[in-house]
């Protein structure tokens, strides 16, 4: 598949191919994980003075009433990422702190 087609080149096993297929006659995918990002509000789309969303720190919105609206659906991700966030920085401070 070609999601998989990505990983071979970096070093990983495509989990979906099997054993007797040639996969020497597909082409890698260049992985872009900038190409599914949203740019702009998350609501309406609108590029200029935006401001992020103080909890998760990835969404962007226009106004604090298109963040207030859209929070009741994004409240379980913004607490994933955000706790996420900071597991990653504590593991980040402890790393750069080991000699």
């Amino acid at each position: 598949m070609a999601e998989y087609a990505a990983a071979k080149p970096a070093g990983f096993p495509n989990r979906t191919a099997n054993q007797h297929d040639d996969s020497s006659s597909r082409q890698p995918v260049a992985f872009n994980i900038s190409s599914g990002l949203v740019t702009g509000c998350h609501i309406c789309g609108h590029k200029t003075n935006t401001s992020r969303c103080s909890s998760c720190k990835v969404v962007y919105y226009c106004s604090k009433e298109h963040q207030a609206s859209d929070r009741p659906a994004r409240r379980l991700f913004c607490s994933k990422i955000n706790k996420a966030r900071i597991r990653y920085e504590a593991q980040d401070v402890t790393l750069r702190a080991h000699p």
